[in-house]
């Protein structure tokens, strides 16, 4: 009699499980809409300055998911934002600082740097030393 060495069965993998753990519930595109209204950009205007195409955010628009790098971005804006609002003391003078350009960033606005990191540190250095009162 041929036997066959004991094998456990194997799981099937749990697709749903495993795509939630890959892109968990995406508030992401919630919060580009509501940056889009507090910087009074238009999205396509907002998903331009992220370098996000204005066709990739029609279909992020019909799904209302953003891709890991576009949540990235979003999330540097609204770090900034936030911490543009605490320093110079409202939304109002955040939204204008953060669209203004800047000679000290060769006339570019802090928004056109916050996609890279190394713009987005940049920015962050710029909102810490005006809140040290060193800039």
């Amino acid at each position: 009699m041929i036997t066959e060495p004991h094998s456990k069965p194997q799981a099937k993998p749990n697709l749903k499980a495993s795509k939630a753990a890959a892109q968990p519930a995406n508030t992401a595109f919630a919060t580009l809409m509501q940056l889009s209204q507090q910087l009074e950009l238009s999205l396509p205007e907002l998903g331009k300055q992220l370098d996000i195409s204005e066709r990739t955010l029609h279909r992020r628009q019909q799904t209302k998911r953003l891709e890991p790098l576009e949540q990235m971005k979003t999330e540097m804006v609204n770090r900034v934002f936030e911490r543009a609002t605490s320093v110079l003391g409202n939304q109002s003078n955040a939204k204008i600082w953060i669209k203004s350009e800047l000679p000290v960033l060769d006339n570019k606005s802090p928004l056109e740097l916050l996609t890279t990191i190394e713009g987005y540190e940049t920015v962050k250095t710029m909102l810490g030393r005006i809140a040290s009162g060193t800039f």
